[in-house]
C-alpha cells in the first residue's frame, strides 16, 4: 500500500524532474536535442522519473486532484 505521507516527496520529485527537463532542453530545437545524445538521455530519464512518481501517488491524492489525470494522459 502506498503511504499518503510520501505524496509530498513524490510531488517534489516531479517538480525537480520538470526543472531538469526545462534546463536540459532550454533553447534547443527538437533536432538539436536528438543530436545531443547526453541531453536526450538525461531528458528521457527525467520524464521516466515524472511518470514513476505520478504512478506512485496514492489513490486518495489522485481522487482529490482529478485534473491530474487530464494533464497526465493528454
Amino acid at each position: 500500500m502506498r503511504e499518503p505521507e510520501r505524496d509530498q516527496s513524490r510531488l517534489e520529485d516531479i517538480l525537480s524532474a520538470i526543472n531538469c527537463v526545462e534546463e536540459y532542453t532550454k533553447n534547443l530545437t527538437e533536432t538539436q536535442l536528438k543530436e545531443d545524445r547526453l541531453r536526450l538521455h538525461a531528458t528521457i530519464y527525467n520524464v521516466q522519473i515524472i511518470g514513476e512518481a505520478i504512478y506512485k501517488l496514492t489513490k486518495e491524492f489522485k481522487q482529490e486532484h482529478p485534473k491530474l489525470e487530464t494533464i497526465v494522459y493528454v
